[in-house]
């Protein structure tokens, strides 16, 4: 199950804007309990579909880490990378449950629980019939990541006072031309905001200014919850 939480389907009907409702499913943890990992980097997305003739269907998807399509041309950064994965998008075929019909339906994902430290990754690596490859355009990213409204869901439990702010915190980069090769380094603040940067490569570690781990083709990118 997503976000590596099994458990039982429960299901519930929510109430949004305008008096319009949606079933919603989502995963009871069987522990009844969340792990130290998912206490920090868990947080949860909100899927609804919606087809002309039936209610919505939303279903709620746990995470850790939140997987960013950047391949499309119109991405050249982590924000155009959001707004892409929380735009809506036709499915063409899609069957309702329980109909026998195929029909067009549009489906949208937003956030819905917000994780304390926010893990981007940003999706370099390619498969496909002619083998693996990576790409290497310049996706930008900034010190400071700010959640639009867009992006989050009706009824995000967690936005403090509308706070959806994040901090940059560490920067992952693979180094190499293709998936196969290569090795990965790390970028990482510490002492919190305002804090020295450090570079991390294999057993060496040196200060690195802030514009230089700006400039970097990440890979990965931590961003810890701004507190109010």
């Amino acid at each position: 199950s997503p976000g590596g939480q099994g458990g039982e389907e429960e299901e519930w009907e929510q109430v949004g804007k305008g008096n319009r409702s949606a079933v919603t499913r989502g995963q009871v943890s069987a522990q009844g309990g969340t792990s130290h990992v998912s206490a920090v980097f868990g947080g949860a997305l909100r899927s609804e579909v919606r087809t002309p003739r039936s209610r919505p269907s939303a279903t709620k998807q746990h995470f850790t880490v939140l997987h960013l399509d950047i391949y499309p041309n119109s991405v050249d950064s982590v924000d155009a990378a959001l707004v892409l994965h929380t735009s809506p998008e036709t499915i063409s075929g899609y069957r309702a449950e329980g109909s026998a019909i195929e029909t067009d339906a549009t489906k949208r994902v937003q956030l819905l629980e917000l994780p304390q430290v926010l893990v981007l990754h940003l999706m370099r690596f390619t498969y496909g019939a002619a083998g693996t490859g990576k790409l290497h355009k310049p996706v930008s990213f900034g010190p400071t990541l700010r959640l639009k409204a867009s992006m989050l869901a009706d009824g995000c439990t967690n936005v403090r006072g509308g706070n959806a702010a994040y901090d940059l915190i560490g920067v992952v980069q693979h180094h190499g031309r293709t998936p196969a090769g290569g090795h990965y380094t790390a970028d990482v603040r510490c002492g919190g905001p305002g804090g020295e940067w450090m570079h991390f490569n294999d057993d060496r570690v040196a200060t690195v200014d802030e514009a230089e781990v700006l400039q970097g083709n990440a890979y990965l990118l931590f961003y810890s919850r701004v507190a109010n």
